[in-house]
């Protein structure tokens, strides 16, 4: 018997995307699935009897399973899919999200009214003149005025200020850029919202759909508020360019307004964050799944090296190189950490044990508070890594004892 309800079948989305490439939308989630449970759902979904499928599993693939072996899978594939094989049918929760507290900014009627007049940005002519302009227009003004930007002194009160408001609206700017080009390829956005990637604030907008489209175009998607970005340096760079030497605060706001939109910019380019970089590459290179089976990769291959079983051929280097560059980029960060917490550890227990720390404490506030911030974040992280290692126990235990 089936573990899942008729109504869950018709609520099921199915897109062959080409190439072999089937993908099914559950509880708005994307899923990469073969062709045979793809053509399984098609049949379920026009209330083909099991006894149907099978015979037509069999006639098709050169098969011979009966209907109860393909009970067994279906019902197993359902489960991998978000569907409980409970009695009640109901959903499992969802595991895989990495964006927390989520809230909606914008609906999906103010997402389309807001994306539709960017949706002309993204005619192949001109996604790619402006895109070309824009990294030109950038590369050239750090090129030629780098020094003098370096020179600024920045940091007031005022500028501070500015630049939180700057990124608010470089966030929001950018999600547009995601949804405008998803309408422009016939898909709309659910929503525009604010939530926390960790600990750290982040708009967000739901293309799950863009699954449903070609690579090349979901590339593009997942251009779409870089691109944007690299729009909004442009306009500002020229906006630079045209103000006299004379009006040197302006050009100093607006450089300052660059190189915050600069920095964003380039995060978002970073590939071993779930940012758009991780995207493009996983899309360019057809690598699924790729930041967690980037952690086992490297390994399983040293395992068939001294097994030799290593078929040089059948290595993923797209996702060797992702591994690779993953683990160098972890290590400078945690060895950025490590000197980090070793020099405030140090500065801390001095301040903290020094003799005039109640009478000082008013002058050490500022540090006190950074203190209370950095450590707050290191038990953030390591709560949360210590949940999915108790979890990744309890799997492996559950998966032994079956």
């Amino acid at each position: 018997m089936l573990n899942i309800t008729t109504s869950q079948v018709r609520a099921i989305e199915l897109s062959d995307v080409g190439g072999e490439e089937f993908i099914v939308f559950v509880n708005d989630r994307a899923f990469n699935v073969g062709p045979i449970l793809y053509h399984i759902i098609q049949w379920l979904k026009e209330e083909r009897s099991i006894r149907y499928i099978t015979s037509e599993i069999n006639r098709q693939e050169g098969l011979d399973v009966t209907e109860v072996e393909l009970t067994e899978m279906v019902n197993d594939n359902f489960a991998k899919l978000g569907l409980a094989d409970s009695p009640d049918h109901k959903l499992k929760k969802r595991r895989s999200e990495y964006i927390h507290g989520k809230v909606q900014i914008v609906g999906e009627e103010w997402v389309a009214a807001l994306s539709e007049p960017f949706s002309g940005l993204f005619k192949p002519a001109v996604f790619i003149t402006l895109t070309i302009l824009g990294t030109l227009v950038t590369g050239m003004f750090y090129y030629m005025y780098g020094n003098w930007i370096s020179g600024q002194e920045f940091g007031n009160p005022t500028q501070v200020l500015l630049i939180y408001l700057t990124l608010a609206g470089i966030f929001f700017f950018h999600e547009i850029g995601h949804t405008a080009a998803a309408n422009c390829f016939g898909i709309k956005a659910k929503e525009i919202g604010f939530g926390f990637y960790f600990i750290f604030p982040v708009f967000f907008t739901d293309v799950t759909k863009i699954y449903a489209l070609p690579k090349r175009k979901r590339i593009v998607v997942n251009l779409g508020g870089i691109y944007f970005q690299l729009i909004v340096n442009t306009i500002l760079i020229v906006a630079w360019a045209l103000l006299p030497w004379s009006a040197n605060l302006a050009k100093v706001t607006l450089s300052l307004l660059v190189s915050t939109n600069t920095f964003v910019l380039l995060y978002s380019l970073n590939p071993f964050f779930r940012n758009d970089g991780y995207w493009i590459y996983s899309d360019l290179f057809n690598v699924k799944n790729m930041l967690i089976r980037s952690y086992r990769y490297p390994f399983d291959l040293i395992g068939k090296l001294f097994k030799g079983q290593l078929n040089v051929p059948e290595i993923e280097w797209p996702l060797l190189v992702f591994a690779l560059a993953n683990f160098t980029f972890i290590g400078s960060f945690v060895g950025v950490f490590v000197q980090s917490f070793s020099t405030l550890s140090t500065q801390f227990y001095e301040t903290v044990f020094n003799p005039n720390f109640f009478r000082d404490i008013g002058e050490n506030k500022g540090f006190l508070l950074k203190c209370l911030f950095f450590y707050g974040v290191i038990g953030f992280f390591l709560t949360r890594y210590w949940k999915v290692l108790m979890n990744m126990i309890r799997r492996k235990r559950a998966a032994r004892a079956a």
